[in-house]
Formats: structure tokens, sequence, C-alpha cells
């Protein structure tokens, strides 16, 4: 029924309005404030362990191997050249890649001491290795548990440690592969590129790489890079060029390596074949060398996952198909130069 006003004209229905409670945009700002102040004390407390862990270490342990005084060698020959100023592309060249005795080379100019210089550089890296594999882990799993326990075992891996300490390349090129890795996940391929461009330069195995990340763009972005190939290719083109520039052959890194490994063998008969004991011996080695605990871990972690396959995100999914494919590149190279005879 309308109702009539003074003027004697009909009053329309009035519209029903639903008042909506406003969002509690107020509500939720102290909580993402305290996420992320959590987060940032998270992050500070893992850098502060593990910068705090290698210092004490490289003070503490001595070279692992007889290797580490023969990169001082070198360090001290490149800081003398560099000092000179005499250094030459050539002179880069040797029976190891170059990039981490040139680094050291540079701080040793004001340490003066190479072997310290060599250590400095593997603190660094040990330390930047451990806050990347505690990322990587949390990237992988969205899990601050399981991303301390990974933490935990790379702290406290002894080989880890030992080499964190020493003036070699291990730690050095463990370090800019995941961090070449940690840009993939993030499908940052410049960045991954240039990382890996700079593990190449550490040591060969990780030329793998060159056919790994064209192959994980090509599956995520159905594309590839010409840019990350090129960096990619930039390492292997010039060390044979520089090669060839300080021996007047491009391939002579390889003879040499040929040589020696023929000299092994000739030292070990048993080894032109491929014996139980040997074979055996070698294993261990691997295993010791990768690290038991982690094994069992990285084991438990892919059941874990394919048990939730029905339910995981195509994020977690590229995850692990980027670490798999680090993982199964790097130790497919050195399966392959050992039963070639190559390593």
């Amino acid at each position: 029924m309308r109702q009539r006003n003074k003027g004697g004209g009909s009053l329309r229905p009035s519209r029903i309005v639903t008042i909506r409670p406003a969002p509690k945009s107020v509500d939720r700002f102290p909580v993402r404030v305290a996420e992320r102040e959590a987060t940032i004390s998270t992050w500070a407390l893992v850098w502060a362990i593990a910068l705090a862990s290698r210092c004490c270490v490289a003070l503490i342990l001595p070279n692992a191997e007889q290797d580490g005084y023969s990169y001082a060698e070198v360090i001290t020959r490149f800081s003398g050249l560099m000092a000179s100023g005499n250094l030459r592309p050539s002179h880069l060249f040797g029976f190891w890649l170059p990039l981490f005795q040139f680094i050291s080379a540079i701080l040793n100019l004001f340490i003066h001491n190479p072997i310290v210089a060599g250590k400095i550089v593997n603190l660094i890296c040990g330390t930047i290795t451990c806050v990347l594999v505690f990322a990587i882990t949390q990237n992988l799993t969205k899990s601050l548990a399981y991303a301390w326990l990974a933490f935990a075992l790379i702290i406290l891996n002894p080989l880890h440690i030992l080499y964190s300490a020493a003036c070699m390349t291990d730690v050095p090129h463990s370090c800019l592969v995941l961090g070449s890795l940690w840009f993939i996940l993030r499908k940052r391929w410049i960045g991954g590129a240039l990382l890996a461009a700079l593990a190449e330069c550490v040591r060969i195995e990780a030329w793998a790489l060159i056919f790994v990340l064209p192959c994980l763009q090509l599956i995520r972005e159905r594309r590839i890079s010409l840019i990350a190939l090129a960096i990619l290719l930039v390492p292997p083109v010039a060390w044979l060029a520089i090669g060839r520039y300080a021996t007047g052959d491009a391939f002579t890194y390889f003879a040499d390596r040929a040589r020696y490994q023929a000299s092994y063998l000739e030292f070990y008969p048993t080894r032109h074949g491929f014996t139980f004991s040997d074979v055996y011996r070698d294993a261990i080695y691997f295993l010791s060398g990768a690290n038991g605990a982690v094994l069992l871990a990285a084991i438990i972690a892919n059941g874990i996952i394919i048990s939730r396959r029905l339910i995981v995100s195509r994020d977690l999914w590229w995850s692990v198909i980027a670490i798999g494919a680090y993982g199964c590149a790097l130790f497919s190279a050195l399966l392959f130069a050992y039963v070639t005879k190559g390593q």
C-alpha cells in the first residue's frame, strides 16, 4: 500500500540497501607486519649462525687436501702479475679453471697470504651456501621447520665444514650452483645464467648446466632466452680461446687432463677396468662426500612429495623439476667421466 504525503502525492516503496561490513584491513595490517618482522629476524639468525660457524672453522682447520697448496701457488703467481701490471689472458691458462684463483689473488694483494685469501673466499662462499640451502628448502617445502632441518644438516656436515676452511674450489663452486638454482626457482633466467656461467669458470662439471637451463626454460615457458644461452656459452668459448692464445691449441686443456688420467691409470692398472673392490670403494667415497644424512633426507623428501602428488601445486612441481634437473646434470657429468675413464 502506498502512503500519501501532505501534498497528496504517493510515496514509492524505498529500496532495501544491504550494508556490508568494511574489510578488516586495519585488523590484518598488524599480522602482516608481525609476519614480516618474524621473517627478517629469521633470516638474520640464519645469516648469523652460518657466518659464525664458518668463521670459527676457518680459523681452526687446515687445508683439506694438498691441492689447496697448489691453488695457493697459482694465487701467488696471479697476485704477483697483478701487482706488476703484467697479467695477461694467457697467464690464466692452467690445469684448473681460473676464477677462484683470480678472485683470491685480488684479495691477496691486500692480505699477502694466499692460503688465508683462499680461506676467506671459501668462508664467504660457505656461509652463503648454508643460507641458500635454507632458502631453497623453504621455497620447496613452504615450511620453516624443514628449512631449519636442511640448514642444520649443512651447517653440521663434517665435509662442508672442512672444505669451507680450505683454499679450494669445492665450496665456491657449490655456492655458485646453488645461487643459480635459486634464481631459476624464481624464474629469473638471466641471473641464473650469470651465476651458472661463473660456476663454469670454477669447475668443469658445471658445463653440464649449459644444457640444463635452456631445457628448464623451455619446460616452464615454452621458449629459450637467447641472452641466457649466450651467457652460458661464454665461459667454455673463452676458455678455448685462452688455450689457443696461450699454447697455440684450443684443446690443450683437455689434452693435459687426458695425460694426467693416463698416468693415473698406469699407476693403478686395475682402474683400466671396473673391479668390484674399486667400484665399491669409489661408491663409499662418493656417499661419504655427498653425506649419508643428506642423501637419506633427500630420499625421504622425495617420498613425501610423491605421496602427495595429487594435491601439490604447479609451483611445487616446478621446484622439484628444477632441483632434480640440477642434481641429475651434475651427477650425470661425474658418472659419464667415471665410466669413460675421464675422471
